[in-house]
């Protein structure tokens, strides 16, 4: 989960429990280095808004020692 500012930066990094591995830490990081989003909107006016970013995994891609797993997608949702 993370949180888009009014400004558009980023912030309040927080991976979800079942994600607290390396692909979580790789998530935010890749996040924590992109541009600046869009805002919301609420009323016309800027808010804050808190997305959450989904990996998908393909089990066929995953190494027997799990040390490079593929992503096959992210999905980011807003809530």
């Amino acid at each position: 989960m993370f949180i888009v500012e009014k400004d558009g930066s980023l912030s309040y990094f927080k991976p979800i429990e079942s994600s607290k591995n390396e692909l979580g830490e790789e998530l935010i990081r890749a996040l924590k280095t992109a541009e600046k989003w869009s805002p919301g909107m609420q009323n016309e006016k800027l808010t804050t808004t808190r997305y959450l970013a989904v990996l998908s995994i393909k089990a066929d891609t995953i190494s027997k020692n799990l040390i490079t797993p593929g992503i096959d997608a992210i999905s980011i949702t807003k809530y």
